[in-house]
């Protein structure tokens, strides 16, 4: 197993911004800025707005006009990436080991000081408008976050996720600068290197690009915070679909909760390959053509959801389906095989995200902005010794019959629904087993 805390360097900044550099034998390295400013911070009145300005952040700053970042970054023989998740915004350079004194150099320019050019500003709300359109022609993802609307009635995970088309097209240069202002401050910053680096040369570059950067801003305010909840919810969406999209689901626990590893290895038990409870309960017998399970855990909640893609005449046999496996799991856990095959999946797909120079750098400086690099090391040494009475008593805490709410999406022709009534049918009593 890889020792990952013994082999970053790890230094803080006078300026309250976190370096991390790992060398590592790759034919690449990348840098990776991580800003704790993604979904979850956003205010209900400019919900959506990291997203848009991580778009605006490649497209100008004092020293690069639109296209000329991804340009310099193309010629030391590179490429950039970004994305917006829940807990924060990632920023990816990848380039050979000769360009990262060019590449770290630039993409600091960029997250530091983006220059929201109003004109930019305007085309790249036009792009973000028609992709939430696409992501609400898309069944999986309408059933997925209805389901988390389902599940927390206050909690900003209950919001779609990317924004609302009307407000995203409404966004000012004003709010979107004042976002960066606010945010996109040291103190919320990690920078992270990995791949093919000399430590100490990588290390003054990032000073040189980082250490002068002084900017403060007061701590946000938090979302609010979810009341305790009991009981079951049902809801059920139409839409111009042939195949219907059924999602089910449990609050469940942060990601440094104990019990977060267990979860992880249900999830798979459940809904990993075609080796998992649900493809054979489900997918074998001809009723789904796919199914799922997952935590979701990116701050300080979490949420496990099951999820199938079938025939809406089979959806009391997916319900049924989702109430019996993670009813058996709750109550015996899972067999040696089971969890065997579960967690190879998990290592292996653990595996290979840190095999590129992007993955390892981009884990690192999640771990540390969730508590410090050392959680990788122990992340994996507790998959690995996780037994299946840890995974049963897990299932037992947090898949409550009594607590379960689910959403079908289903065809416009379609005459039943997913009510209550046919939640208890399949899930039990409401007072749970």
């Amino acid at each position: 197993m890889r020792r990952w805390a013994e082999r970053v360097r790890r230094e803080r900044l006078p300026n309250g911004l976190t370096l991390l550099v790992h060398p590592a034998p790759l034919p690449a390295v990348a840098v990776v800025v991580h800003v704790r400013a993604g979904f979850l911070d956003e205010p209900d009145d400019v919900a959506g707005i990291s997203h848009v300005l991580e778009h605006l952040v490649f497209k100008g700053s004092p020293r690069f006009g639109p296209g000329d970042l991804a340009r310099t970054v193309k010629a030391a023989g590179g490429y950039l990436n970004a994305f917006t998740s829940y807990a924060a915004t990632q920023y990816h350079a990848v380039l050979p080991p000769e360009g990262l004194a060019a590449g770290a150099a630039a993409l600091a320019d960029a997250v530091r000081a983006p220059s929201v050019d109003p004109d930019e500003l305007r085309r790249e709300l036009g792009v973000i408008v028609e992709e939430a359109k696409r992501k609400r022609d898309t069944p999986g993802a309408m059933a997925q976050e209805t389901l988390h609307a389902l599940l927390y009635d206050v909690h900003r995970v209950r919001r779609w996720r990317i924004g609302e088309e009307a407000a995203i097209a409404a966004f000012t240069r004003a709010e979107v600068a004042g976002y960066h202002r606010e945010r996109y401050v040291p103190a919320r910053t990690i920078v992270a290197v990995a791949g093919g680096l000399e430590e100490e040369a990588a290390l003054d570059l990032l000073r040189a690009s980082w250490a002068d950067w002084t900017v403060t801003a007061d701590p946000p305010a938090p979302g609010p915070q979810e009341p305790p909840r009991r009981g079951r919810r049902a809801r059920t969406l139409r839409g111009d679909v042939q195949a219907a999209e059924v999602r089910a689901g449990w609050r469940a626990v942060p990601p440094l909760h104990p019990d977060a590893p267990a979860l992880d290895l249900l999830a798979a038990t459940l809904g990993a390959g075609r080796g998992s409870r649900l493809a054979i309960a489900l997918r074998e017998p001809g009723f789904a053509t796919g199914v799922g399970a997952s935590l979701l855990a990116p701050a300080e909640i979490g949420l496990f959801s099951v999820g199938a893609t079938l025939d809406p005449r089979h959806l009391d046999a997916a319900l049924e389906a989702m109430a019996r496996e993670t009813a058996d799991l709750a109550a015996a856990g899972p067999s040696a095989d089971d969890l065997e095959r579960a967690r190879a999946l998990l290592l292996a797909g653990r595996a290979r995200t840190l095999e590129s120079a992007e993955g390892q750098a981009s884990a690192l400086a999640t771990a540390e902005a969730l508590r410090d690099v050392a959680l990788l090391d122990e992340e994996e040494a507790r998959l690995r010794g996780l037994t299946a009475a840890e995974v049963r008593a897990a299932a037992g805490r947090w898949l409550e019959p009594g607590s379960v709410a689910a959403v079908a999406l289903l065809p416009h022709g379609f005459a039943g629904e997913l009510d209550l009534a046919r939640l208890a049918a399949a899930f039990g009593a409401e007072d749970g087993r």
